[in-house]
């Protein structure tokens, strides 16, 4: 089973955990953008999901700054943000 999900011989399994904050524009946008900035937000995630990068997504409630965390399962960072895999976001290529 362990190898079914990418771990180990000792059932050990790497995962990258990104913490997201509150984008220093989210300001400049109106009530309806920021709907459909979270639509985009929640289709990015979804994306992420489906291809396997994704195990775990996250809001936080109650903090203004710090608004969730994602869980994904690769190797590196390399196969997270820095490659493009969050990047792909409006959101956080708009600051929101």
């Amino acid at each position: 089973m362990a190898k079914d999900v990418g771990a180990d011989d000792y059932g050990i399994r790497k995962y990258v955990i990104a913490f997201l904050y509150r984008g220093d524009k989210v300001d400049q946008y109106s009530e309806q953008e920021r709907t459909d900035i979270q639509a985009v937000h929640m289709a990015n995630i979804n994306r992420l999901a489906g291809e396997g990068k994704m195990v775990m997504a996250r809001p936080f409630f109650g903090n203004e700054e710090l608004r969730g965390l994602f869980f994904f399962a690769v190797e590196s960072l390399e196969g997270t943000h820095r490659n493009r895999s969050c990047n792909q976001s409006w959101c956080t290529q708009n600051g929101s």
